[in-house]
């Protein structure tokens, strides 16, 4: 019975999530962020001047290492290679 107790002791106060960055409240309770304008873009993500290839992620994706290195031995494109 000890044990049961300590095992649900266990599970109900091992399960409490804490933040791991401090969170302060805000001073002013009234003031609230106003976006204007949001574009969801993937386009943002990537550095500039590189293209996304989805046949190359796959590769890498499905196939692992090996697809990784069969993207960098068959393909001279860099953007494809950069994807995998």
């Amino acid at each position: 019975m000890k044990n049961i107790t300590f095992l649900l002791a266990f599970i109900f106060l091992g399960s409490v999530a804490f933040a791991s960055f401090p969170v302060k409240k805000s001073v002013d309770k009234a003031s609230s962020e106003l976006v204007l304008q949001y574009e969801n873009s993937a386009d943002d993500l990537l550095p500039s001047g590189v293209e996304f290839s989805f046949g190359g992620f796959l590769a890498g994706l499905l196939l692992g290492l090996i697809g990784v290195g069969l993207v960098h031995i068959f393909t001279s494109d860099s953007d494809v290679k950069k994807s995998s």
